[in-house]
């Protein structure tokens, strides 16, 4: 049960943070982000689908040990 909850909240913490930096990669303008920030901006751009991917999978598998723990 309290791997259940861990994973629930993980999960949802990740895909509410995930959902946030998209919503914000949306509208950076990236003419006024620093050189050495650019490689970051980068990579989130091309890793935020699979990201939330894996946060939606682990708070399906939390949300599914909950409801096969009760």
């Amino acid at each position: 049960m309290t791997l259940a909850i861990a994973a629930t909240v993980l999960g949802l913490a990740g895909t509410l943070s995930v959902a946030a930096c998209r919503t914000a990669l949306r509208y950076v303008d990236l003419a006024v982000v620093p050189r050495h920030l650019m490689p970051r901006v980068q990579w989130w751009r091309a890793h935020a689908v699979p990201a939330l991917h894996a946060s939606l999978t682990v708070l399906a598998i939390g949300v599914a040990g909950l409801l096969i723990a009760r």
